[in-house]
C-alpha cells in the first residue's frame, strides 16, 4: 500500500505502527504533546485543560440541534473552554512542561496511564477505559502548580516550533500540508516563512504534514494527545527526533492503541 497516493496517513488503530508506515520509512517516533505553563498571566482563574463539562441545558443554548435529546444519567458533553490560552497566548508567555515532569512529580505510573487520565479528561474513551482517579491525581498537580493540560487532535505551538526547526535544518524547503480527509492540501515554502509564520499556516486541522522528498512525515488524529513521527533514518537523524520531541519509539508491536497494554 502506498500511504501517500491512497490517502492512509494515520493508521488503523490496530495495525502496528513499523508495518503501516514500512513502504516509506522504517522507524516511527510516538510524541507527547506537552503540557505548559503561562509566565505572564495569572492563571489561577484560568481553565488547565482545553475542555469543559457542560449540562444538557447549557449545550442546547448554544447548540439548538441538541433540544433533540433527551436526558440522561450516563451523556456526558464537552466544549471547548475560552478561558484556555490562544495559540497567540502559549507562542509569547508559555514555557513547556514534559510528560516526564508530571511522572516524576504525581503517582502516576507511566505514559500510558497519564494518556489515559488526559483522554478521560475530554470523554475520549469509552467508559470501561476511563481513569477518573488517574484524572483527579493529575488535576490536583497540574491546578496547584498552575499548569494547562495539552489540547487534543492539533499540533501544539511547541511542537510546530520544534517541526520548523528540525525541516530548516534538513533543507526541507517545500512542505506539504493537508486535513483530516485530504479535502484541503497546500504547500509551503519554508525558505520564506519565519517560525510565527510558518506556525500560523499549520491549523486546529492540518493533520498531515511531510517534506516533498517524503524523508519524514508528521501525523495525527482528533481527540488524541500523542502524534507520530515516521523517518527513513539514513536520511533524517534518529537522535534528532529524541532531541527535538518528547516521546519513544515504536516496537514492532506497537499502534495507535499503545496506551491501552
Amino acid at each position: 500500500m502506498d500511504i501517500f497516493t491512497e490517502n492512509f496517513l494515520y493508521p488503523e488503530e490496530n495495525k502496528p505502527l513499523l508495518q503501516h508506515f514500512s513502504s516509506y520509512f522504517d522507524a516511527v517516533y510516538i510524541g507527547l504533546i506537552p503540557f505548559f505553563k503561562l509566565n505572564n498571566a495569572e492563571v489561577s482563574s484560568r481553565s488547565k485543560a482545553s475542555k469543559k463539562v457542560l449540562s444538557l441545558e447549557e449545550a442546547q443554548q448554544q447548540n439548538p440541534i441538541l433540544n433533540r435529546l433527551r436526558p440522561s444519567k450516563t451523556r456526558v458533553i464537552y466544549a471547548n473552554d475560552e478561558s484556555y490560552p490562544s495559540d497567540k497566548e502559549i507562542c509569547h508567555g508559555g514555557k513547556p512542561v514534559t510528560w516526564k515532569q508530571i511522572l516524576n512529580k504525581t503517582s502516576l505510573a507511566d505514559y500510558k496511564e497519564l494518556n489515559r487520565a488526559l483522554m478521560t479528561s475530554v470523554g475520549a474513551l469509552r467508559q470501561e477505559f476511563q481513569t477518573p482517579k488517574a484524572l483527579q491525581i493529575l488535576k490536583d498537580y497540574t491546578e496547584g502548580e498552575g499548569i494547562f493540560h495539552p489540547t487534543e487532535g492539533a499540533f501544539d505551538v511547541f511542537t510546530k516550533q520544534q517541526i520548523y526547526k528540525l525541516l530548516k535544518k534538513y533543507d526541507c524547503s517545500q512542505i506539504v500540508v493537508t486535513d483530516e480527509f485530504y479535502d484541503e492540501t497546500k504547500e509551503l515554502d519554508i525558505v520564506a516563512l519565519d517560525e510565527t509564520s510558518f506556525i500560523n499556516q499549520i491549523g486546529f486541522k492540518h493533520y498531515y504534514l511531510y517534506p516533498q522528498n517524503k524523508t519524514i512525515l508528521f501525523t495525527i488524529s482528533w481527540d488524541y494527545f500523542f502524534f507520530f513521527i515516521a523517518i527513513d533514518s539514513c536520511k533524517i537523524n534518529p537522535n534528532e527526533i529524541e532531541a527535538n520531541f518528547e516521546g519513544f519509539w515504536a516496537a514492532a508491536e506497537d499502534s495507535h492503541l499503545w496506551y491501552r497494554k
